[in-house]
């Protein structure tokens, strides 16, 4: 026999040994046992379930606070005037781009800010 099923029957030994003598025992011992059994069992500790944990409740808390902060910061939306994004276009399309002509003016005006 191996050690596992060695110790399985001497628990069914020790199970039967002890429901036997219980037997024998008058019914206010019996009851006395009962009552410390059940009061044993109640001042054991419960094991605690992994989403009661006080850590978890932090966490969830944490993520909840920076989902909104996220949503209220990238979820407003930004005052944009439709008049100026117009005025941007029609000079992108218009033919007359005296700007980009004069590109080099303003690239040696950029190095002269720089040095000078």
């Amino acid at each position: 026999m191996n050690k596992q099923s060695d110790e399985q029957a001497l628990i069914q030994l020790l199970q039967r040994r002890l429901d036997e003598g219980v037997e024998q025992l008058d019914s206010d011992t019996r009851e006395r046992l009962r009552q410390m059994r059940h009061t044993a069992l109640e001042t054991l500790p419960q094991p605690r379930v992994w989403w009661q944990s006080p850590l978890l409740g932090g966490v969830m808390a944490t993520a909840s606070v920076t989902l909104l902060v996220l949503y209220l910061w990238v979820g407003t939306p930004v005052a944009v005037d439709e008049g100026l994004l117009l005025d941007d276009l029609e000079l992108l399309s218009s033919e007359d781009l005296e700007l980009s002509s004069e590109l080099e003016f303003y690239l040696w005006l950029e190095s002269e800010r720089g040095t000078g």
